[in-house]
């Protein structure tokens, strides 16, 4: 009875020892976010959900005088041996940058072969162009289980990403191509028709209603400096976009955890509701934009 007991209690201490040390991993794992609203203070931030016996772990928060702020979630998937590999998903609202991070090395841990074409049907001609990328995978992870939800998203116009499989992570492979890509939506707004977008893109401001051009110009004046010509750029390189967007015939998924190859694997994925014209993308899409 007495050796029963102290394996109970030796039990017991070994898994709130493991349990102590696996909050304390999901702490250092919580990355950049977490030590930016550290040191602006206890007060401008929140640990949102703390399910560390789960795994799981989230951190948003805030700091003056524009409001700016981020938040972070890490998850802990275990393998077959019982270590752990750990996944982040953190978000700046301010800097607009955001990203999908792991422990180990990403393409590892992802779905084999996973790129752009995974969201196309395998039975339609592949997107060739992989060294580009438009779009990003948001991910949610989990509290409790192992299935990630994920969602396919393009790049804010004006942002490029450099890739090999036609997407990217996070945006440290994303660059600024250009500053003032709100330009785009604001446009996209004053025109009356899908035939004007097109004249637009094809033949230039020179080709729409005198009343229009006035309007389009007086926009891109407000940028000093900004040139028609660097629009026309923009608008071309937008339409690249769309033109991958209009390829796919999925934009969302769910992964499983494969604990013995310690590696999530597909499970599930959802079909695109509609498509829409390059009118409605860019009207709808959201633009980089410098803010405070």
């Amino acid at each position: 009875m007495k050796q029963a007991l102290i394996a109970l209690l030796l039990i017991g201490w070994v898994e709130a020892a493991l349990a102590q040390n696996l909050t304390e991993q999901l702490y250092q794992q919580l990355g950049p976010c977490a030590t930016t609203l550290e040191e602006e203070g206890k007060e401008f931030y929140t640990l949102k959900d703390v399910y560390a016996k789960q795994g799981y772990l989230s951190i948003s928060g805030g700091w003056p005088t524009c409001g700016c702020g981020c938040n972070a979630t890490v998850a802990a998937f275990r393998d077959a041996q019982k270590k752990y590999t750990f996944v982040r998903w953190e978000y700046w609202d301010c800097a607009q940058e955001f990203g999908l991070y792991t422990s180990s090395n990403i393409e590892e841990v992802l779905p084999k072969g996973w790129s752009i074409n995974s969201f196309v049907d395998a039975q339609k001609t592949p997107i060739t162009e992989l060294t580009k990328s438009y779009f990003y995978i948001a991910v949610e992870l989990p509290i409790y289980g192992t299935d990630v939800h994920i969602k396919l998203k393009p790049l804010p116009l004006g942002m490029l990403g450099k890739s090999n499989n036609g997407l990217v992570y996070n945006t440290k492979s994303v660059e600024v191509m250009d500053a003032t890509a709100a330009n785009l939506r604001s446009i996209a707004n004053l025109l009356e028709t899908e035939a004007q977008l097109d004249l637009l893109q094809t033949k230039g401001i020179g080709a729409l209603p005198e009343l229009l051009q006035s309007k389009i110009r007086a926009i891109l004046k407000q940028n000093h400096g900004y040139t028609e010509a660097k629009f026309e750029r923009l608008l071309n390189e937008a339409h690249r976009a769309y033109r991958i967007y209009k390829q796919l015939d999925f934009d969302a998924a769910i992964w499983g955890w494969d604990r013995t190859q310690a590696r999530f694997f597909l499970k599930s994925k959802t079909k695109k509701n509609g498509t829409k014209t390059f009118w409605e993308f860019l009207k709808t899409a959201k633009t980089y934009e410098v803010l405070c």
